[in-house]
């Protein structure tokens, strides 16, 4: 997700502080919660 300077630069600090923890959240479930299926051995 690419996200214009322009919008970042209008967003006052309060709501980028919201936008920081939402990233940092989202990144905490899918570095730390989520695990992949592990891959079945056919043979």
């Amino acid at each position: 997700m690419k996200i214009k300077s322009s919008t970042i630069r209008k967003m006052q600090p309060v709501q980028l502080d919201a936008f920081e923890a939402l990233v940092k959240s989202i990144n905490d479930f899918w570095l730390t919660k989520v695990k992949l299926p592990q891959q079945r051995q056919n043979r």
